[in-house]
């Protein structure tokens, strides 16, 4: 027969993973947010705000090439 004490040990065990699974639940909704809205503030930063003159683009290529070499590397160049 089981006693009281094993009942309510059950229960204790039932209710930490029940706040467990709750707890994963809620940091994988806040992560996800996170991606999100990441994600759309690499986009926004690498979509280009005009369509760069020839000019301009041999300038800035040769400006600061660590500058582009970031770009570069964040800045996605095909979309799925």
């Amino acid at each position: 027969m089981a006693t009281l004490k094993d009942i309510l040990i059950l229960l204790a065990v039932l209710a930490a993973y029940g706040i467990v699974g709750r707890m994963d639940y809620d940091d994988a909704v806040r992560h996800e947010e996170f991606m999100r809205a990441r994600r759309l503030e690499q986009e926004a930063s690498c979509a280009p705000a005009t369509t760069p003159k020839r000019a301009d683009t041999a300038a800035a290529a040769t400006h600061d090439l660590l500058v582009q070499a970031v770009i570069a590397r964040d800045c996605p160049t095909s979309r799925l």
